[in-house]
């Protein structure tokens, strides 16, 4: 019982492809029972469509590993016939309990227990066994991944002196629109900035093939002497320079060199271009004297770099695209020349490729007025042409990412090192440190808050469901937007807080004779509340305290009793929440639930405060107490 699967695996963008062969005799398993047909459908599907070479081998793993599992057997050897839910329930259940029992992280028991379940799930569901549907409801695994806890964006840094100065998650606010407004603002102004940085960085290329035009044009060079040093630098076999050449000015011979490479980037020079700059050292000492830094000591590859780009360059025009499409990087970096089509306006159209899943991005217009993607995608097309000029590709080469210096030498792989490039940009404009993963949370996010809304963030990340885009922003913006809740109602609370513990004690008739109401805040005048119809027999009934933002008589004045109480609040609240919604959910929504908010801001406010540590020791009592009944 062999098995012939499909496998791919990518590395440095190429992508490689090998056959598995599956052996499951040992799996005591007979041919045509239901479990080994999954297999076989899922090997013939990987014919069409790949798979990534471990999910194979987790099936074998399993397989292989519950061959002595009576419970398995049992349930795994039917025809697909006699296949039932309950018996997939049953499978699973052993599947699981073979990954409980079985070596690694609890990431990597989760990933193995889930190809796994997918696999029976996908073979159950195309049999349309019945009941099928209620499978989730029947049985829950309990190898869950870890729960997302979001990723982090760029907008979670604080950026002191500017107009948007707070981290997105500590953003203050007056209404739930003015919180979006800001949101906005704030991730607008970190992609703004980003794009800046690497706008300067193309200016800075611009400027840098300039210097090099201005410094070596007007350098005079004999006719004879260029022609001879052309013939000597492009014969492969000359490894030692002349003794006649060590008399030669290194401003002449920069200069020659810059000549010889602005003539071969027109095409002229036919055939594959090949130039070996002898003296390259002194050369290359000359420019940085000149203060034009070359960085290495590839004096070829500096003099054709007006049109190849170095690595920053060429990384900055990524960041660019990203930015402006909002696709995942390695979408960006699969697309090809054959993806970029004039809109007819003085702009492009241009399309990029998911190879995870085989399928092209959505389209993205890149208008005349949006300057950085436009000049990034020309400079981009305009080195592809470089490089067939130069005759290092062929003129059906279309990818725009060729390392330069490897096509130079006939190997034609995309650039690499990334990581690194991006991490020197961001120290070198002082930006917050982030990933190309990061970059792309941030545009769905900006897409997640504007006006298009959700859609507009799934057509941007080319989502097929509305659902995968839903699930994503909730996790990127979500929880920001609960964090500046949560601290600007604390930051509301924290003002009208007062203490009278440790050395001020002060009581204050006025301030102080006060009525506790029994969750650590207390009333001025129970007796006349706000509005009347808050009175039960002569008295407040209590009820309105925390509504709409507190009752104008309610005080936040603590002692050590008034602490007691807010953790013995908490307390309850943890124990009893879900059995007061339970219970009556429109009583919960209307008492509980602000009462809840005001007591989570007031623990958070009196662990910060100057009496944390007797607020510490109150609190240790209280679930000391508690505990010990």
């Amino acid at each position: 019982m062999r098995f012939k699967f499909r496998s791919i695996h990518k590395l440095h963008q190429r992508v490689y492809q090998k056959e598995i062969e599956l052996d499951l005799s040992n799996g005591q398993l007979a041919s045509g029972c239901w479990a080994l047909e999954a297999i076989q459908a899922a090997a013939d599907r990987s014919l069409l469509k790949p798979v990534q070479e471990e999910v194979p081998r987790k099936y074998e793993r399993v397989i292989l590993g519950l061959a002595t599992d009576t419970e398995w057997l049992r349930a795994a050897r039917c025809s697909p016939e006699e296949l039932t839910v309950d018996k997939i329930v049953i499978a699973m259940e052993r599947v699981d309990e073979f990954v409980t029992n079985a070596g690694g992280t609890k990431s990597s028991k989760s990933q193995l227990s889930y190809h796994v379940r997918r696999l029976l799930k996908d073979f159950a569901t195309a049999k349309n066994v019945p009941r099928i549907e209620r499978l989730n409801v029947m049985y829950r695994t309990p190898h869950r991944g870890p729960k997302r806890s979001g990723r982090k964006m760029i907008s979670d840094a604080p950026s002191p002196g500017t107009e948007t100065p707070h981290p997105i998650g500590a953003i203050p606010f007056s209404s739930a629109e003015d919180l979006r407004a800001k949101t906005e603002a704030k991730i607008s102004s970190t992609l703004r900035q980003i794009e800046a940085a690497a706008v300067s960085e193309l200016d800075e290329h611009v400027a840098r093939s300039a210097f090099l035009d201005r410094l070596l044009s007007p350098i005079e060079v004999e006719p004879a002497l260029l022609s001879r040093i052309e013939q000597l630098c492009s014969d492969p076999k000359v490894k030692e320079p002349p003794s006649w050449l060590g008399a030669v000015e290194p401003a002449t011979l920069a200069a020659v060199y810059h000549r010889i490479c602005s003539r071969a980037l027109t095409g002229l020079h036919g055939g594959k271009f090949h130039i070996t700059c002898h003296r390259g050292k002194d050369v290359g000492d000359w420019l940085s004297a000149q203060g034009y830094l070359v960085g290495h000591m590839d004096v070829g590859y500096t003099m054709l770099g007006s049109r190849l780009l170095n690595a920053q360059t060429l990384h900055a025009c990524l960041v660019i695209l990203q930015k402006h499409t909002g696709w995942n990087v390695n979408a960006v970096l699969e697309m090809s020349e054959a993806g970029i089509e004039p809109n007819g306006k003085g702009g492009y159209v241009i399309q990029g490729y998911k190879a995870r899943i085989g399928e092209e991005t959505p389209f993205v217009e890149i208008l005349p007025s949006d300057e950085a993607p436009r000049r990034a995608i020309e400079l981009l097309q305009d080195r592809l042409a470089a490089m067939r000029q130069l005759g290092w590709i062929s003129n059906s080469e279309g990818r725009l990412w060729l390392n330069g210096r490897y096509a130079r030498g006939g190997r034609l792989q995309q650039y690499v090192g990334w990581g690194q490039t991006l991490k020197t940009f961001t120290q070198k404009y002082g930006l917050p440190s982030f990933s190309a993963e990061q970059l792309r949370v941030e545009v769905l996010g900006l897409r997640g808050v504007e006006k298009g809304g959700l859609e507009a963030a799934r057509h941007t990340a080319g989502h097929a469901r509305l659902s995968t885009t839903a699930s994503y922003l909730d996790q990127i913006l979500l929880q920001r937007t609960n964090s500046a809740y949560s601290l600007e109602f604390e930051r509301q609370l924290e003002g009208s807080v007062r203490f009278r513990m440790g050395t001020d004690k002060e009581f204050d008739v006025s301030k102080d004779l006060l009525y506790p109401i029994g969750d650590g805040t207390s009333c001025s005048d129970p007796h006349n509340p706000p509005d009347p119809a808050f009175l039960d027999r002569a008295i407040c009934s209590g009820k309105e305290c925390h509504r709409e933002g507190g009752c104008a008589n309610r005080r936040l004045v603590f002692d050590e009793d008034r602490v007691d109480e807010v953790f013995r609040t908490k307390y309850f609240y943890e124990e009893n929440w879900r059995d007061l919604q339970n219970g009556n959910r429109d009583q919960f929504v209307a008492l509980h639930l602000p009462a809840m908010l005001v007591n989570l801001a007031l623990v958070q406010i009196l662990e910060k405060s100057a009496y944390r540590h007797i607020v510490k020791q109150i609190q240790g009592g209280v679930y000391g107490e508690i505990k010990a009944k």
